[in-house]
């Protein structure tokens, strides 16, 4: 798996998915196929495609998938929700933690804080690189 910097805002929507799936960041990553696992991989590809408008094959690093799986993800969303209950309970509970904790005001300060420093982190790593 190759190595890859989790914006905060990520980090917050992944936080959800794990609490709110009860799955671990390891086993979505992994290529187990139980259905818990699965539910929230699916999860964290469409949400990451949609809340966080990242690029099919930035959302596709992140759950150590391919980019074809994200846009399965997103083809099935709407079946899955309608028809699958165990998924939709899944997503809303996902949905509301994240919705919760986006918007609580004090967590969006530190969420800002915490990008600065990551572009600060980023830059420093790129000055490295360029040998500036």
């Amino acid at each position: 798996m190759k190595e890859i910097i989790i914006t905060n805002e990520e980090k917050l929507l992944i936080d959800s998915v794990v609490k709110g799936s009860g799955v671990s960041m390891t086993l979505i990553q992994s290529k187990k196929r139980d259905r818990e696992i699965a539910i929230a991989r699916n999860i964290l590809g469409y949400l990451l495609r949609t809340k966080l408008k990242c690029k099919q094959q930035r959302a596709a690093d992140i759950i150590n998938t391919s980019h074809c799986s994200i846009v399965v993800y997103l083809k099935n969303w709407n079946d899955n929700y309608k028809y699958y209950p165990e998924y939709k309970k899944c997503y809303d509970k996902i949905l509301i933690l994240y919705e919760s904790n986006y918007y609580n005001i004090n967590l969006k300060m530190d969420l800002v804080r915490a990008q600065i420093t990551d572009i600060e982190k980023t830059l420093k790593k790129l000055k490295k690189e360029i040998h500036y």
